[in-house]
């Protein structure tokens, strides 16, 4: 099953021992959300994904793959989109801006990264709206890029 797979060859290797995708309820003190896989099937923490995002800023797991997901499409007409396998790609003067939101039943999220200065911001909430959620993850990420 790719739960299994998924565990046995992603979630292990980096230690995100709180993070499923699909079946059972990780821990019974915690919201049991459904089993599905897809949309809506991919269960972690902030801990956790601020371990996977920090693994693909480092290119993990092997620069190959990474370039490919971060490869922006192409229309017929030759334009070139903002947007790659799930994720929205924005360069900036500082290097590229590599974002991805989610909403499940009034759970919503925001990560940005920016590999070329290793930042990686996530925001998780379920009280606040989509638009919130993104602009404080973003206005995030470029504070501590301004930090430096």
């Amino acid at each position: 099953p790719i739960g299994s797979l998924a565990a046995r060859t992603v979630f292990v290797h980096l230690g995100m021992t709180d993070t499923r995708l699909g079946g059972p309820a990780a821990a019974s003190s915690r919201p049991n959300p459904p089993g599905t896989i897809g949309d809506g099937g991919l269960w972690t923490t902030i801990d956790d994904l601020n371990t996977w995002l920090t693994a693909l800023n480092r290119r993990w797991p092997n620069p190959r793959i990474s370039t490919r997901i971060e490869e922006r499409g192409i229309l017929n007409n030759g334009d070139l989109l903002d947007y790659a396998w799930g994720v929205r790609i924005v360069e900036t003067d500082s290097g590229r801006l590599i974002s991805h939101g989610g909403t499940w039943s009034g759970w919503l999220s925001k990560t940005v990264r920016r590999p070329d200065q290793s930042i990686a911001v996530s925001v998780l909430s379920s009280g606040s709206t989509e638009a919130t959620i993104s602009a404080l993850a973003t206005d995030l990420a470029a504070d501590i890029a301004r930090a430096g």
